[in-house]
């Protein structure tokens, strides 16, 4: 595996989400295991699951989209570029409970939930959760939940 550049951090030396980020890396670069056909989407994960393909993608994806917006903002709170950098990283699995629960249901959950908020925007049209929390990030005023204006 080729070096990567290193991501900007806080802290000379130390970089956290840098460090869990290459581990990730690492891992799925080094696994190996058993090969096995790709499932159709509708297939069941497990037997007897009611979680498909199709859904375990989306969770997954759904992660993705909250790990890297926190790495992200990370590398541009360094640069300036941003002013506001709470992570979820930990907080992935809310995915789940977002795809077992209505949009409209309260949820009171770390408010940075970044893999609940992917997850539970896909059921509602034309919502993009990258761009939300990038306009959060810069405090913009298109930001659709404060305008710019819950910056601490």
């Amino acid at each position: 595996m080729s070096a990567q550049p290193p991501i900007a951090a806080r802290h000379k030396g130390f970089n956290r989400a840098e460090i869990v980020d290459r581990n990730f890396i690492e891992f799925v670069h080094d696994w190996r295991g058993a090969a096995v056909p790709t499932p159709r989407d509708d297939d069941a994960v497990l037997p007897g699951s009611a979680l498909d393909a199709r859904g375990f993608r989306e969770l997954f994806e759904s992660q993705l989209i909250s790990r890297h917006l926190d790495l992200m903002a990370r590398v541009l709170r360094v640069k300036n570029k941003v002013f506001y950098t709470i992570g979820s990283s930990g907080h992935e699995g809310n995915a789940m409970l977002a795809r077992l629960t209505r949009h409209t249901d309260p949820a009171f959950l770390h408010y940075r939930s970044g893999a609940f908020m992917a997850e539970r925007f896909r059921k509602l049209p034309d919502m993009d959760p990258v761009m939300d929390s990038a306009l959060s990030f810069a405090a913009s005023k298109d930001d659709p939940a404060s305008g710019g204006r819950h910056k601490v």
